[in-house]
């Protein structure tokens, strides 16, 4: 029994680009959304399936051609989150956006003209989402709005390519170049896509390319170890 319990003793925390409904989370008892601050038409909301804009209501708004202009969690959420859930004696998993985590760790900047939509497995795989046509339209109006550029796009899992019904609008964009679809299919890919250098394989040794992704992640996590262990 006393197993049994130390494998339950766990708290999955993601946030409201889940898109998890109440519903869905009523079935799913150790996953906690954490809210994430929306503003829509200079109007601020917290959204998540415990705020002013559950899931159904912002995809509404996006229907309606209301859209967001910037949205993020507010760091101190990060932390009451995960304290709560360790002063309970519960092991912290955090389900967010790998590419994030990634940049700061190899110090290299993401590109801020890319949007990213998708989820992935643990083995790296882009799965499919729901409402992709949705979130390309979004942001293509989003960057109409700020001024079509010819570097803009979004990435989005080729598993979904099947489903699009784009506008003829943002169709023509992308004949034209002044907009980009990357259909992905493994993570290195939209790696390489945001960061602009290759993502690094191992080679026989273990070792990854100097100068790839993975070999400045990995420096980083054994200076990590190093201090840790001083």
């Amino acid at each position: 029994m006393s197993s049994m319990k130390e494998t339950m003793s766990y708290r999955i925390f993601t946030d409201a680009t889940a898109d998890l409904t109440l519903e869905m989370l009523q079935g799913l008892p150790k996953v906690e959304i954490i809210p994430m601050q929306v503003n829509i038409n200079d109007q601020q909301y917290t959204c998540g399936p415990y705020g002013d804009l559950p899931v159904p209501v912002f995809y509404n708004l996006q229907r309606q051609k209301h859209f967001a202009s910037t949205a993020q969690i507010n760091p101190q959420s990060y932390r009451d989150c995960f304290a709560r859930a360790l002063d309970q004696g519960l092991d912290v998993l955090y389900l967010g956006f790998s590419s994030g985590i990634l940049s700061s760790l190899a110090e290299l900047p993401i590109r801020q003209d890319l949007a990213v939509t998708g989820s992935v497995n643990q083995r790296g795989e882009i799965q499919a989402i729901g409402g992709v046509t949705y979130k390309i339209e979004g942001f293509f109006e989003l960057c109409k709005k700020r001024g079509l550029t010819g570097t803009q796009g979004v990435l989005i899992p080729a598993s979904n390519v099947k489903e699009l019904v784009l506008s003829d609008e943002v169709v023509d964009a992308v004949r034209d170049g002044q907009f980009h679809i990357y259909p992905i299919t493994h993570i290195h890919q939209g790696m390489e896509l945001l960061m602009q250098r290759p993502a690094g394989e191992k080679d026989a040794n273990g070792e990854f390319p100097a100068g790839s992704i993975h070999a400045m992640v990995s420096a980083k996590l054994k200076a990590f170890a190093a201090l840790s262990g001083e």
